[in-house]
């Protein structure tokens, strides 16, 4: 009886994160240039440069995946340990295999659409810090100093980078 051999748990957010930059660079060369600007750089430029990594981080992410793959067929089930990065975080909330990896991709991903729907009417700064809080705590909980620092950090440089460097305003919501 022939086996299936089974995908390596980075194939699937691999090709999702490919499909996301494709369709990211879409949309990069939908924006049209400002018809009287002498600027070098317009305004397709942060989103060619995003699709672009995601793109490039994709295409690794699949590429480990198909050679992990491959090199797990070789092995015999009794030696086999599931290589699912769930090693990478100590006191992630669920290590018990490839399905643990789905469950965590989904409700990471179901945090990011939370993220997305409360970022305009709560504001920037309290959605990124609630999103990252939350996500770094589900990953690693024994570091919630670290994960509380992190939030903070984060957002509040990249909100004073946005609106004092480059002039962009960030939603304000509940907090103006």
């Amino acid at each position: 009886m022939r086996r299936v051999r089974e995908l390596h748990p980075d194939i699937v957010p691999g090709a999702a994160g490919l499909l996301l930059a494709l369709i990211l660079l879409g949309g990069a060369v939908a924006v049209p240039a400002p018809a009287s600007s002498t600027s070098v750089v317009g305004p397709s430029a942060f989103p060619y440069a995003v699709s672009i990594l995601m793109g490039a981080g994709s295409i690794v992410l699949l590429i480990r995946g198909f050679v992990r793959t491959k090199s797990a067929a070789g092995r015999p089930d009794s030696d086999a340990k599931p290589d699912d990065g769930s090693e990478i975080a100590e006191g992630a909330a669920d290590t018990t295999g490839k399905s643990s990896t789905t469950r965590r991709f989904l409700i990471t991903g179901g945090m990011l659409l939370g993220y997305i729907l409360i970022f305009i009417p709560v504001g920037y700064l309290l959605s990124t810090f609630a999103f990252l809080v939350a996500t770094t705590m589900y990953l690693d909980r024994r570091r919630w100093l670290r994960n509380l620092i992190f939030g903070v950090v984060f957002a509040v440089v990249v909100y004073y980078v946005f609106t004092l460097t480059l002039n962009v305003q960030l939603p304000v919501g509940i907090l103006g």
